[in-house]
């Protein structure tokens, strides 16, 4: 099974023979390098196929008279080109085809993201492995000084951000490998519930809103995420962090007062509840503190809007301390 996991990765970390530790790293950065440059090639060939299918369809809308959906398009294909991934705020309803790009977009990247992960985390643990062989050659030798310096290069490819990653995404999607994995959430500072640090929103209008780090700019029309209640909000982390506050802005501009649940999950499947209040009047900015949990789904099911059909969020806010 490793074996196929392997594929792909610097041949000269494999076929050769007995290497020193400086061509170690040397052919390990390489593959590194190569993994990212692979992913770099695949999201590329992603996102031209995807422009290239929404001109086409803006074409054949124009020649239809739908000079309304030909401008979305192309609002859609700005915003794309300038941010390279597509805000969940287009994914408000459109005409099917539509929506049939961008979900397929988002596929093509997640595929891109796992054939990576699984590329350097295969790779990393054949160079730790033959790091480890070094440390037990030279501590044999005596030579306690070159034991500790490739200890020290175990202890940065465990901690480097590649590794992690790569270990954190075959965790997530329940990956086939049997690596000995052991990776715990993480623990950083401030609100890691953000666009600009990789969280990703699943909503059914404007949801790009709830993770863009604005809670004050608001109004009862605009800059909020909304859905017709009932309705299920999803934040996504890029990995597992180890969560213990969680900040809810409404959209209260109106007097609007809410009832809602909150569960978190590690694998956007299993549920673990977190917050009930489908009873009482919630409004404005709702916090709760909790004994800390590993947490990379977050979900937010919207029950009841005192002043209509409609549930509003402005902002989610996420931390570890």
């Amino acid at each position: 099974m490793l074996v196929l996991i392997m594929v792909g990765c610097t041949p000269a970390l494999f076929a050769q023979g007995p290497l020193s530790f400086g061509e170690l790293k040397s052919a390990y950065e390489a593959g590194v390098k190569s993994g990212a440059s692979d992913y770099e090639a695949a999201l590329r060939s992603a996102a031209e196929k995807y422009t290239a299918e929404m001109s086409d369809l803006a074409d054949e809308l124009q020649k239809l008279g739908d000079l309304g959906s030909v401008i979305w398009i192309k609002e859609e294909l700005d915003r794309f080109g300038a941010m390279g991934v597509i805000a969940e705020k287009s994914l408000a309803p459109k005409p099917a085809p539509m929506r049939t790009m961008q979900l397929r977009y988002i596929e093509q990247r997640r595929e891109a993201d796992a054939l990576k992960s699984k590329k350097i985390a295969a790779l990393s643990y054949v160079y730790l492995g033959k790091l480890d062989k070094l440390v037990q050659k030279y501590t044999n030798l005596g030579q306690k000084d070159w034991a500790s310096k490739i200890n020290v290069e175990i202890e940065r490819v465990k901690s480097s951000t590649a590794f992690m990653s790569a270990i954190s995404a075959i965790n997530r999607v329940g990956g086939e490998s049997t690596l000995p994995v052991n990776v715990k959430a993480k623990v950083v500072q401030g609100n890691v519930a953000l666009a600009e640090k990789g969280a990703f929103v699943i909503a059914e209008n404007n949801g790009f809103s709830m993770i863009d780090g604005d809670r004050e700019n608001y109004t009862a029309r605009s800059g909020y995420a909304w859905a017709r209640a009932p309705a299920k909000f999803m934040i996504s982390l890029p990995e597992a962090h180890m969560l213990s506050r969680l900040r809810i802005q409404f959209m209260d501009s109106d007097g609007s007062a809410y009832q809602y649940k909150v569960s978190t999950s590690l694998d956007a499947e299993s549920w673990q509840p977190l917050v009930d209040r489908s009873s009482g009047v919630w409004t404005g900015l709702q916090e709760h503190k909790f004994q800390a949990r590993a947490v990379q789904d977050i979900q937010i099911e919207g029950l009841f809007n005192s002043r209509g059909p409609h549930f509003c969020i402005v902002e989610v806010e996420a931390y570890c301390e």
